[in-house]
């Protein structure tokens, strides 16, 4: 769940969502509560306290990023990984570099769609 931090109407929309889904369908899937657009501090109308509390409510990682910065987005990535990790109880070997192997953002993905087409039903399941 994504809301912009100098926008408190998208705060109170995806408290609501997160609320109808977890008390009101009993929904036990694995939430991150993600603060948008950090870089904007004095426009700031939603506070970290506050986006933590509804985190914390409806059982959720929270994480702060800035998509303009580029601040935390692998973080976020990491974090979604792994909640699909352990939503699917799947262990991963370690990924070990080769002289083959492509670093950063691009070999992540690649890493990431060979993982999901080996388990593409399992993953298919998560998003149901």
């Amino acid at each position: 769940f994504v809301y912009s931090v100098d926008d408190v109407a998208s705060f109170e929309s995806v408290e609501e969502t997160m609320y109808h889904l977890r008390h009101d369908l009993g929904s036990d899937r694995p939430f991150i509560l993600v603060a948008n657009k950090i870089d904007l501090v004095r426009n700031r109308k939603v506070s970290p306290e506050e986006g933590k509390k509804v985190a914390h409510q409806h059982d959720a990682k929270y994480i702060e990023t800035s998509v303009t910065l580029h601040h935390h987005i692998d973080e976020l990535l990491v974090g979604i990984l792994r909640q699909i990790r352990i939503k699917l109880n799947v262990i991963y070997p370690e990924v070990t570099q080769s002289k083959n192997s492509k670093k950063g953002p691009r070999g992540l993905l690649k890493r990431i769609f060979r993982l999901s087409r080996k388990n593409e039903e399992l993953v298919e399941n998560v998003f149901e």
